[in-house]
This record gives structure tokens, C-alpha cells and sequence, in this order.
């Protein structure tokens, strides 16, 4: 998990990572583990994964939840639940553009 405080050249302290934010390399859950990240009082979590890892039974459950992976293997029987329903059709930051000809 790449949160918390490091040193930089100087010496000083500095976050790894905002706060409220995280990051991992690689998450697994294995068989029937579950993480369920509560919602925000006023924010909106930031979390990144390089590779993410559900195995069978396992439960990832987030609200107010900006997920963010570069390789996501669900198994058979795993649960991703992200209930907060995102953006609506065609907005947010994926949504592309319609060009007409």
C-alpha cells in the first residue's frame, strides 16, 4: 500500500499520496474475503490499483468511489458492487465524443 509520509531530497516529509487517496500495485482478495469502503462524509475516494484481484466469493463494495486499474480479474463467483452510480450515459471523464459527418 503506497500511503503515508516519505522524505524527499531535502529531507522534508511529503505524502505519497493525498489525502483520503490510495494506492496499490497489486490487491487480491482471495476466496470470500471482503472490503467494503464506506462513503465519504464530503468527498468522493480516490483509489488505484496496477492490478486488482478478485477471487471466488470474494466481495469489493465501495459508495462515492473513483476506481481507477490498469488489469481487473474478476473470477467466477466475485462481487464487484460499486453503488454509486457513477456518471450518467455519455459524461464523465470516459464518455468520448460523437462526431457526425
Amino acid at each position: 500500500m503506497r500511503t503515508g509520509t516519505c522524505c524527499n531530497a531535502y529531507g522534508d516529509h511529503t505524502a505519497l499520496t493525498a489525502s483520503g487517496e490510495y494506492a496499490f500495485t497489486k490487491f487480491t482478495l482471495e476466496n470470500y474475503a471482503e472490503v467494503v469502503l464506506e462513503k465519504g462524509a464530503n468527498s468522493l475516494k480516490h483509489i488505484r490499483f496496477v492490478e486488482l484481484e478478485l477471487q471466488y466469493g470474494s466481495l469489493l463494495k465501495g459508495k462515492s468511489l473513483d476506481m481507477e486499474a490498469n488489469s481487473l480479474i474478476l473470477h467466477p463467483g466475485s462481487t464487484l458492487s460499486l453503488e454509486g452510480g457513477g456518471y450518467v450515459a455519455q459524461s464523465g471523464p470516459g464518455a468520448g465524443l460523437m462526431v457526425i459527418k
